[in-house]
C-alpha cells in the first residue's frame, strides 16, 4: 500500500485558520463581558474613606509586601477587599447550555464530514 501524504495547505490557509482562531478566542474571552453575562469585581468597602492597614486584616509582613509595590492602604483597598460577583440568572445558564450544546453538535457534525472525508482520500471509495 502507498504512503499516505495529506494535501499541504498553503501560506494564506494557515494565516487565515490562525487568525480565525484568534479572533475566536478573543471572542470567547471578551463577547460575555460585553453581552453583560458576567460583571466586573465588586468592591465590598469597609466605610472609611482612608482605612488603615488594620481595617484591612493585613499582617506586618503583607503590609511590608503591599509598600514595596507601591501600594498605600487606600489604592490596596479595592485589591484586597475586591471580589468577583458569583451571582447569575437562570437565562444566563439556560443560554451558555444551549451554546455549548449547539458547539458540541456543530463539532460533531464537522469532524465526523472531515473523518470520512480522510477515509475516503485514504482508501477511496468502496
Amino acid at each position: 500500500m502507498a504512503r499516505y501524504t495529506p494535501p499541504l495547505q498553503g501560506r494564506f490557509g494557515q494565516v487565515l485558520d490562525a487568525g480565525f482562531l484568534l479572533v475566536m478566542i478573543l471572542g470567547a474571552l471578551f463577547v460575555p463581558l460585553r453581552a453583560g453575562l458576567v460583571s466586573a469585581a465588586r468592591s465590598a468597602g469597609t466605610g472609611a474613606q482612608t482605612p488603615a492597614w488594620q481595617d484591612l486584616g493585613r499582617t506586618e509582613g503583607e503590609v511590608a509586601q503591599y509598600q514595596a509595590l507601591g501600594l498605600d492602604p487606600a489604592a490596596a483597598q479595592t485589591l484586597i477587599l475586591g471580589r468577583l460577583d458569583t451571582g447569575f440568572s437562570a437565562t444566563s445558564v439556560l443560554l451558555m447550555l444551549g451554546l455549548i450544546v449547539c458547539f458540541y453538535v456543530l463539532l460533531l457534525n464537522l469532524t465526523d464530514a472531515e473523518y470520512r472525508d480522510q477515509i475516503t482520500e485514504k482508501f477511496g471509495r468502496k
